[in-house]
Formats: structure tokens, C-alpha cells, sequence
């Protein structure tokens, strides 16, 4: 596939029409391997992190999956090849099949302690022992959810919209399916009103806020009446771009902004409620925008603009403010943002083998600077999940 601007995007497929190979425009590979059978064995990605599936049960469901840190993933079924137990965390399988879990390698558990009779989940059961219920109506459809016990939400008075005394989501329906209500764990209940279309009109918080929206004939919605009894009127063009958006107070109509697109779509012109209006130009091969011609200042002979400059690969590579002051950006070869500067001070960037952002250098923590050698540093667990950020200075999050 090769787009506009001459970045092409390679796919190589198997016999059988699976995908083995996408290479992109870069040249970095992200690779599939299957088995004889068509069922993923192992993936590689551009980054070059491999994920496996070790194993499949005899239905060929995942039963075991290792992440590109190889923590081990187990995943259980029933009889209908649905999930009933989902271990993350696992430092390998023992031969009988029982996790067996590393020390101190971070786990997630999932159960599935109860399925109704069309197979929607009933009741999850967590690593600490505390069961999530779903229940849902004659159409299947999910009404409530209510949580045994918070650790650090005790249970309450019964909620008088719903009657729960332990934290609940609940969700009432109409003959039509539509969502006429929903609470939630602080038994504050929003409601819905529709129209014989079945669009919302009415939207009604806890505190009594209504909101109405307004629609034209393609379903659009052009206008929309806050608490406060303002309505903001919204146009259209016939490719459902936003032309015109106006707040009418009483007698007034007041023009918040118009819009003005070029003949491939872009936004080319923006003028706001006191007329001024903001130019955006592009280059012609690639659709970028390079610069954005500001509102004439009252007394001044020019425009003031902001100017854009691009990479072979399409990343912003400096950015010259209204004021002269130029940022300037640079990537990797992975177009992962590695260094920026302005106004002389640096920042830097540093990534983990995994692609997780691990090391932010501030400019006061830059060789020479006060706090030279202090940076930031974020930690992860081994699902690539955020787990606290180390300051320059020692406070932690």
C-alpha cells in the first residue's frame, strides 16, 4: 500500500491467506509465525519483542501465553471453550498444569465463578477473594453491577434508586433497548430520554441538570440547550464538517467560531466570536501543516504565523513560535521522541528494551546543569503497566 506521500506499507500472507509479515515504511518488520495448523505461534514486533503461545488446549484455545518479558499467562476453559480462570503472572506451568508462580513477579487473577445459561458472565471472583456480580434482564442485556466489598468502601445505606447497600452500577432499559438510566457506586443516577427516533433528547444528572440536544434531518445534532438556558447552534456542510457554531443568549446570536475547509478537507480557515480569524497552510506532497498565520495583533503591520517543519518520516522537527523562539525535536529510528529543546534547554528521553518511556533528563539535570545526573524515572511492571515515577528529586508517585 502506498499512500500520498510515497510511504509504502508491505504485507506478506501465507497460502492460507494469513498474514505473516508487515513491514512498514521504516523497513522494521513485524513478523507472525503459525503452526501447521494456522494457529499463532509466536509474534515479533517492529520493536523487536517476542510474545508466544506455548500451548493450546485440544479446541486450540490459547492455554498458554508468554509476553515479551516472558511472564507466563494461563487461561482455563469449560466444556463450551469459555474462559473460567486467567492467571497473569505465572513464572512457568508445571507438568500437572498448576501455575507455578515466581517469588515476587506481580500476578493478576481472574475467575469465572458462575456463566448464566447463554454464557454471559455471572460472577468474577478476584485475586483477593472479592466477587464482582453482572446481572442483566430478559434480553440479556447487563442492568446491574454490584461488587461484594470495596477494602476501603464500606457498606452503606441502601441506595434509595436502587436499593444496594454495597457499591453497584445498575442500567435500566426501554421496550427498545435503549438506555433510559444508569446509576452509579455513589448512587448518583443520570437519566435519558429519547425521541421517536430514538435519539437522545433529554440528559438529566443527579443534581437535576437537564441538557437538550436538537438534530436535523441527518441526524446531526445542530443545537444544544445547557442548564443555564444557553443554546449553542451548530452547521454543517454536506461532508458533515462543522461550518458554524453559534451561542444564542435571549434575542442575541453570537458567532463563536466559523470554519472553512480546502478542497482535500483540511481545516484551511478558523475565525473566532471577535472576528479574527486563523489562517493554516500545508505542503502540497504530504498534507502537513506548516504554518498557522495568527490573528492580526492591533498594531502591528503583520500577521504573526507559527511554522512547522517535518522529518523524512512525517514527525514535527521544529516548531517556530509567534515569538521567534524555535523548538526543536529529534526521534530515534523508531520515531520514539528522544530529545527537544527551547530556548537553549535540553530535554532527553530514554527508553527500556520493551518501548516503555524509562528515563526523562530535565535541562536542570543535563551535564553542568544544578542537579546534573537527577532525572526521572518510571518503573513498570511486567505487563508494561505503570507502576510509580521516581522525580529528580527522590518523591516518588
Amino acid at each position: 500500500v502506498r499512500d500520498h506521500a510515497g510511504f509504502v506499507v508491505s504485507t506478506l500472507r501465507d497460502g492460507e491467506g494469513h498474514v505473516l509479515n508487515v513491514r512498514n515504511p521504516r523497513g522494521f518488520d513485524d513478523t507472525t509465525l503459525r503452526d501447521p495448523l494456522g494457529r499463532v505461534t509466536q509474534h515479533v514486533d517492529a520493536l523487536g519483542h517476542t510474545s508466544r503461545v506455548r500451548a493450546y488446549d485440544e479446541n486450540s484455545n490459547p492455554e498458554v501465553v508468554e509476553n515479551a518479558r516472558a511472564v507466563v499467562t494461563r487461561i482455563s476453559y469449560d466444556a463450551e471453550d469459555q474462559e473460567v480462570a486467567v492467571v497473569e503472572g505465572a513464572s512457568d506451568v508445571t507438568p500437572e498444569g498448576t501455575p507455578d508462580f515466581a517469588g515476587d513477579t506481580p500476578t493478576r487473577t481472574m475467575e469465572v465463578v458462575e456463566r448464566d445459561a447463554m454464557g454471559n458472565v455471572r460472577r468474577v471472583r478476584d485475586a483477593r477473594g472479592i466477587e464482582t456480580e453482572y446481572r442483566y434482564d430478559g434480553s440479556y442485556r447487563l442492568t446491574s453491577v454490584l461488587v461484594d466489598a470495596y477494602p476501603d468502601v464500606p457498606e452503606g445505606d441502601a441506595c434509595p434508586e436502587t436499593g444496594a447497600t454495597r457499591p453497584a452500577v445498575f442500567r435500566r432499559y426501554s421496550q427498545n433497548g435503549l438506555v433510559l438510566s444508569e446509576t452509579n457506586r455513589r448512587c448518583h443516577t443520570t437519566r435519558y430520554e429519547h425521541d421517536e427516533r430514538d435519539r437522545v433528547r433529554f440528559v438529566t444528572n443527579a443534581r437535576g441538570d437537564q441538557v437538550e440536544q436538537r438534530y436535523d434531518a441527518a441526524d446531526r445534532v445542530v443545537g444544544s440547550l445547557n442548564p443555564r438556558g444557553y443554546l449553542t447552534e451548530t452547521d454543517f456542510d454536506d461532508f458533515d464538517r462543522v461550518t458554524e457554531v453559534r451561542v444564542i443568549d435571549g434575542p442575541e446570536r453570537l458567532v463563536q467560531a466559523r470554519y472553512r475547509y480546502d478542497e482535500v478537507g483540511n481545516l484551511r480557515f478558523e475565525t473566532d466570536a471577535n472576528g479574527n480569524t486563523t489562517e493554516i497552510v500545508y505542503d502540497e506532497n504530504r498534507n502537513l501543516p506548516v504554518r498557522v498565520n495568527l490573528p492580526l495583533v492591533e498594531g502591528e503591520s503583520s500577521a504573526p504565523s507559527r511554522v512547522t517543519t517535518y522529518d523524512e518520516n512525517g514527525n514535527p522537527q521544529t516548531i517556530t513560535n509567534e515569538n521567534g523562539q524555535v523548538l526543536t525535536v529529534e526521534y530515534d529510528g523508531l520515531d520514539r521522541l528522544i530529545r527537544s529543546e527551547f530556548g537553549g534547554e535540553v530535554t532527553t528521553y530514554a527508553y527500556d528494551p520493551h518501548g516503555n518511556l524509562r528515563y526523562a533528563t530535565p535541562p536542570e539535570s543535563q551535564p553542568g546543569g544544578r542537579n546534573a545526573g537527577q532525572v526521572r524515572v518510571m518503573h513498570y511492571d511486567a505487563f508494561d503497566r505503570l507502576e510509580r515515577v521516581v522525580e529528580p528529586n527522590g518523591l516518588e508517585t
